[in-house]
């Protein structure tokens, strides 16, 4: 989970490595050669990807905002 990401004081590395141009041209050249083939693309801003930190960051969620039947289901109380 990321939580305003954007504030939190992380020194370590925060970008998230992306495909470069000649993975994109490939990927597009196979659907454009593909008979009848579909393709669909979408921006997901601010997505995080499941990189490992090199430091953990915590975060207090306070009890009232998890619903009760997950703190009864997880004996949260």
């Amino acid at each position: 989970m990321t939580i305003e990401g954007n504030l939190l004081d992380y020194d370590g590395n925060t970008k998230t490595p992306i495909a470069d141009l000649i993975t994109m041209k490939i990927l597009l050249n196979s659907v454009i050669s593909t008979f009848k083939a579909k393709f669909l693309t979408i921006d997901i801003k601010n997505f995080y990807l499941e990189i490992k930190l090199k430091d953990k960051q915590y975060m207090f969620l306070p009890a009232d905002l998890i619903p009760k039947e997950i703190m009864d289901t997880y004996n949260l109380h």
